[in-house]
């Protein structure tokens, strides 16, 4: 009867153990809903293009120059990422979402629509499914296109 007892919660504590731990498997993504594979330099070659994941923080350069910062999370295959400041070189200075928008309604170039769409096409969250196979990390945009980046 003892054997048959402590096989029982055995089996309890295995099947809890695998359910907490094992929810994750297959999905790539840990408890912070951050998939370890893609952290570090990835870049676009025919582009100079370069993002830097960190632990759900991302950063993007083109040429060196610094571009956009902001988080990223992954679920089942699916990545989100969202800019929360972007760089400005005439200014030589970072910009928040509503910073940025006014930035643009200041500089003459933008009308108030113009600088509303520029901003939310910059600041709206992107969501893509992604793989990551070796050195290559593919994004699959909902309209069909990919994105492909290698680790550098």
């Amino acid at each position: 009867m003892k054997t048959r007892g402590l096989f029982g919660i055995l089996v309890i504590v295995l099947t809890f153990g695998i359910t907490v731990i094992g929810c994750n498997m297959g999905t790539g993504t840990d408890s912070n809903g951050i998939d370890p594979a893609l952290d570090g330099a990835w870049v676009i070659e025919s582009s100079n293009f370069e993002r830097i994941n960190s632990n759900g923080n991302l950063e993007t350069y083109h040429n060196g120059y610094p571009m956009h910062r902001g988080t990223y999370t992954t679920s089942n295959g699916y990545i989100t990422s969202q800019i929360t400041s972007i760089y400005v070189y005439q200014t030589d200075q970072w910009y928040t979402r509503s910073e940025y928008e006014n930035y643009l309604k200041t500089t003459g170039n933008f009308t108030e629509e113009g600088a509303s769409k520029e901003v939310n096409d910059q600041f709206n969250a992107k969501k893509a499914a992604y793989t990551v196979s070796d050195n290559t990390w593919t994004l699959t945009f909902d309209n069909g296109s990919q994105t492909t980046f290698i680790r550098k």
